[in-house]
């Protein structure tokens, strides 16, 4: 921390269109802070929390986000970044400046490197469980909203330690299991759905191809960027599929997410070999996400790009088929 502002507010900062783990890590830092260091902070966010679960663990847990949009960033001497790093494109950290914190479980970034305070760990597939750990360390009793969001985490980031997970994410489920508020969890994981959220699985059953073991999934208008990630999760369900990727439209950029269900796969670096030059991209082993600004791009360009993108990505998961079948044959 810098000297002279040890009671100067810390901004903690998430990546774009936050998710359960982003979150809980948020709120995990924001109690270290206050009663390890005495320092205050303000938890701030841009993009959309579209996903239901996700605003239902907001609310029920009473996290208190801020958009970024409303916070004077110049105003705050440091700033920690969780479940995410500098240059990345994943989130909206300002150019000119640089975090005094960065917490994180993706592959250690060049810019990462000249942070004064850096706990980066690729070895853990969640960020809750380094800021879980770290809680544990200090000796400070977890509430049950802090255990409640961890364990939520941890859940849903290995999709019910069904995917990405380690003896980490085993372990400490299991020892933050008896703090959980249960009744809240299953609010969460259960959050009622708008008409709207149909009618976009719909459109996206439509609009999926099967290269053999290979799922595409095609979103021209997404109403959010966390639908895109749903979609891959739910088409991953499909009988004998290894890969899926879900394009979708959004703000004018291309979002894509990528999932897969070989272990010994590295999803993160076929995005980024895919992606190459066009935009940023990064994940783990099974799973990972892209984006490609084209906001001046006309819907032909991003289709056009869409299409040399899949192309790319059957080549690199070895699905060497000309023409796709339609999932679902009307």
């Amino acid at each position: 921390m810098q000297t002279g502002v040890k009671k100067s507010k810390v901004l903690i900062l998430m990546h774009d269109n936050p998710d359960p783990d982003s979150i809980a890590s948020a709120m995990g830092l924001q109690y270290l802070l206050k009663e390890t260091a005495g320092r205050e902070s303000v938890m701030a966010y841009s993009g959309v929390i579209g996903r239901a679960e996700n605003r239902m663990m907001i609310k029920l847990l009473r996290v208190p986000l801020v958009p970024l949009a409303e916070v004077e960033v110049s105003l705050f001497p440091d700033i920690a970044l969780v479940d995410a790093q500098p240059l990345t494109g994943n989130n909206s950290l300002p150019v000119d400046r640089s975090p005094t914190i960065v917490i994180d479980h993706h592959p250690l970034r060049a810019a990462t490197r000249k942070v004064q305070y850096v706990e980066v760990r690729p070895n853990y597939n969640v960020t809750a469980s380094i800021i879980t750990e770290f809680v544990m360390v200090s000796g400070l009793p977890f509430d049950s909203r802090l255990a409640t969001a961890l364990f939520y985490a941890i859940k849903s980031e290995t999709e019910g330690l069904g995917r990405e997970v380690g003896e980490v994410e085993a372990r400490l489920r299991h020892f933050l299991y008896p703090m959980v508020e249960q009744k809240t969890l299953a609010r969460i994981e259960n959050a009622r759905v708008p008409r709207e959220y149909f009618k976009v699985i719909h459109t996206a059953l439509e609009h999926s191809q099967l290269y053999g073991d290979v799922v595409i999934a095609r979103l021209e208008q997404a109403t959010h960027p966390d639908i895109i990630a749903e979609v891959a999760d739910f088409l991953m369900r499909l009988e004998k599929a290894r890969w899926c990727f879900c394009f979708g439209t959004f703000n004018g950029d291309i979002l894509v997410s990528a999932r897969s269900t070989d272990r010994h796969s590295d999803a993160g670096l076929v995005m980024r070999t895919a992606v190459g030059e066009w935009g940023s991209a990064g994940g783990h082993e099974m799973m990972a996400g892209a984006k490609i600004p084209l906001k001046s791009g006309s819907m032909a360009r991003k289709r056009k790009v869409i299409k040399l993108l899949t192309q790319r990505l059957l080549e690199l998961t070895h699905a060497h088929q000309e023409h796709g079948e339609k999932l679902i044959d009307y």
